[in-house]
């Protein structure tokens, strides 16, 4: 099974090579997938402990061989499969794109539903990180942001006090605003959020949104983590799939 996966991020796709070999030659016996497209190196396990004694192990050999320190870009992650979002995430933030730190919010309402907006305020420019991982719980899609606030799209009067309610208890939130989407700019947030949301392939279920707090706008769900296959688009890639 491959439930659990360590991903290494390399300098180049060459170090992501040899990094391959290196691991595969030593006596580890690793699942191993080497993604030298995105210079990234995956080796899967069962479980969480698994994966971080395969961690430990890496390191062990990477070290000896003065590997480590030298190729590799930043601190190797481990990341648990997600059905939900459909690819391994950071298990401490299921809700957060692992590499892009984009937050995916599960909702069932559609751009052209959009009528009202629920203004946070938030205590400083600092607390986007802690405010914004608080978001996927109100179910409901951002739809703009300013230096300090963010902007949630709603349905009528009725759900956007009831969520005003909810935000006005998350931590780094100063202050909450209900305001009605007026006819233009209901037309602006369809041209703009059109494409924001990946319905499932039956045409059936919640929408999910994903938000980059770096930009104004939103992102495609679509996205993944390239040639090897583990992100948004599949699991397992090229070692075999999930359960494989």
């Amino acid at each position: 099974m491959r439930e659990w996966c360590v991903v290494l991020d390399l300098a180049s796709s060459d170090a992501a090579k040899q990094i391959g070999r290196a691991l595969r030659g030593g006596s580890l016996a690793l699942d191993l997938d080497v993604d030298d497209g995105r210079a990234r190196v995956w080796a899967f396990e069962g479980t969480e402990g698994g994966a971080r004694a395969v961690a430990d192990e890496m390191r062990a050999v990477l070290q000896q061989q003065d590997l480590w320190e030298r190729v590799l870009q930043r601190e190797p992650t481990i990341r648990v499969w997600s059905e939900a979002q459909y690819r391994y995430v950071d298990p401490q933030h299921p809700d957060e794109d692992p590499d892009t730190g984009e937050v995916w919010i599960e909702s069932d309402l559609d751009p052209g539903d959009i009528r009202w907006r629920v203004h946070l305020q938030l205590e400083t420019v600092f607390e986007f990180r802690r405010v914004r991982r608080q978001l996927p719980q109100l179910h409901r899609p951002v739809i703009g942001t300013g230096n300090r606030s963010i902007d949630l799209g709603l349905t009528d009067d009725r759900d956007a006090e009831y969520v005003a309610g909810a935000a006005r208890r998350l931590a780094g939130v100063a202050a909450v605003t209900v305001h009605a989407v007026g006819r233009l700019h209901h037309w602006w947030l369809r041209q703009r959020l059109v494409g924001n949301y990946v319905p499932p392939d039956d045409g059936s279920g919640p929408r999910s949104w994903n938000f980059d707090f770096g930009h104004a706008g939103g992102h495609g769900g679509a996205g993944g983590d390239g040639g090897g296959g583990h992100g948004g688009g599949g699991h397992g890639g090229g070692g075999g799939g999930h359960g494989g």
